[in-house]
Order: structure tokens, then C-alpha cells, then sequence
């Protein structure tokens, strides 16, 4: 019996073999039954096994199926970028944040510095007032 395969990713392997976008047919005899098998359960792969000798023409729901299977995996791409965008910002967000907690808490280290070291000058200048 005649194997016609269409993969719905182009190159995909299965059995020992790439197998195109484009349906293929394999002659009777290239593949055992239990490989036949592997191929009909791959989600992958659009398997149909042909009867009579006639070449016949792929079914148009191929076509259709492989529209609606890209559809899926596009979408599928894009929440997954959503999702991972929105991670991103939560993430480069909360180290923004603590970054900033830092800075703020630098700055008013260095204040109190300053501080005391102009109240520590006012004492100095006073005492040096006072000795003249």
C-alpha cells in the first residue's frame, strides 16, 4: 500500500526520514507497519495510506489544516512572547525599584555626612572664634 505523508513543518523526521511540507508518496514496501503506525500518531505529519494505484490528489483539508495548525502555533508564539515580555518588565521593574531603594538610601547616608560635618565646621569655626 501506497504511503502519502504531508508534514505540517517542513523537514520534520520521522521514521529514519525528513518528510516535506509538500504531501509525498512512498511506494508500497518503504515503510513496516509499526512504522506506518509512528507516522499516523505523529501530530506532526498528515498520513494517509492509499488504496489503489491511482495517484490521487491530497485532500483540501490539508490545505486547511496546516492554515489552522500555523494559526494555532502563531498564537501559541505570541502569548508566549506576551507572557515573557510581561515577566521581563515585572522583573527589570522590581530591580528598578530596589535600585532606587539604594540610591535614596545613599544620597541620605551622604546628607547626614554633610551634616555633621558642617555642624562639626560651625563647632571648629566657634572654638577657633572663641581662642582668638
Amino acid at each position: 500500500m501506497k504511503v502519502r505523508i504531508t508534514a505540517k513543518r517542513d523537514g520534520f523526521c520521522r521514521c529514519g526520514m525528513s518528510h516535506s511540507s509538500e504531501a509525498t508518496t512512498h511506494p508500497e514496501g518503504t515503510f513496516t507497519k509499526a512504522q506506518i503506525k509512528e507516522l499516523q500518531e505523529s501530530p506532526q505529519l498528515v498520513v494517509e495510506l492509499l488504496k489503489d494505484d491511482k495517484e490521487t490528489t491530497p485532500p483540501a483539508d490539508i490545505t486547511t489544516l496546516l492554515a489552522a495548525e500555523h494559526q494555532k502555533m502563531e498564537a501559541e508564539f505570541i502569548k508566549r512572547l506576551e507572557d515573557e515580555k510581561a515577566r521581563l518588565a515585572t522583573e527589570n521593574t522590581a530591580a528598578l525599584e530596589a535600585e532606587k531603594a539604594k540610591l535614596t538610601a545613599n544620597i541620605e547616608a551622604d546628607k547626614d555626612d554633610k551634616s555633621k560635618q558642617n555642624e562639626a565646621d560651625t563647632k571648629e569655626d566657634k572654638a577657633a572664634s572663641k581662642g582668638k
